[in-house]
């Protein structure tokens, strides 16, 4: 009887070091679960590019002039802007010819000053070989700086070549072309030929270390 209790109570046991490392991982993973989705790296960021000044529009957007080489399933955007008030801000991505409003969202209040504005969180795929015109539209008066570099990252290219929409209520003059690029960053995942890629967000780390560490204890137990 007291072996059979023994033998029990000890197989049992998780060690003081694995307990700590279990307690050091939860606490891990409590606060990249309060992260927003923006902890993953986005697929392109054109605000690297380092010949940078900024231009005013009101009421509308400098926007951004992309291309994708493979399907693009976009969740979420994020634009650097300078309001010059307090104001709305609602993101545009519109075909580049024939042009066309694909996806409009729904507007985001913003403070006054230089800051980077995200949009809320969607799903729209980016088709591969298509050129698509971005935008933050600004409610009022706002500077976008800008760029002149054409960048290519994950598959997809921002072009020198920007538009300048107008009319925040229902955006028109789509399809110019000039020669900037704005800030943006475009997070989501890239359709390769062996199937989708994108910047696993830190949780998947967490839990990937959690779970080897558990499976690691059970294989300890099992041999004793």
């Amino acid at each position: 009887m007291f072996r059979g209790y023994a033998k029990k109570n000890y197989r049992g046991r998780i060690s003081t070091k694995n307990k700590s490392l279990i307690a050091v991982l939860m606490v891990a993973l409590a606060g990249f679960g309060a992260m927003s989705a923006m902890a993953q790296a986005p697929l392109i960021d054109t605000s690297v590019v380092t010949d940078n000044t900024t231009d005013s529009r009101t009421d509308g957007a400098i926007s951004l002039k992309l291309e994708v080489d493979n399907d693009t399933s976009v969740e979420q955007l994020e634009a650097f802007i300078n309001p010059v008030a307090p104001t709305n801000v609602r993101f545009l991505i519109a075909s580049n010819g024939p042009d066309a409003v694909l996806f409009y969202s729904a507007p985001v209040a913003v403070g006054a000053g230089a800051q980077w504005v995200q949009s809320p969180a969607f799903n729209f795929t980016l088709l591969a070989g298509q050129r698509y015109e971005i935008a933050a539209m600004v409610e009022g008066q706002a500077d976008f700086p800008w760029g002149l570099t054409q960048l290519s990252e994950n598959g997809l290219t921002a072009f020198p070549e920007n538009g300048n929409p107008t009319n925040f209520a229902a955006p028109t003059n789509l399809g110019e072309s000039n020669g900037v690029v704005p800030h943006f960053r475009i997070f989501g995942s890239a359709q390769a030929a062996s199937g989708p890629v994108a910047v696993p967000a830190l949780p998947f780390f967490a839990l990937l270390l959690l779970g080897g560490l558990l499976a690691l204890s059970g294989m300890r137990r099992l041999k004793r």
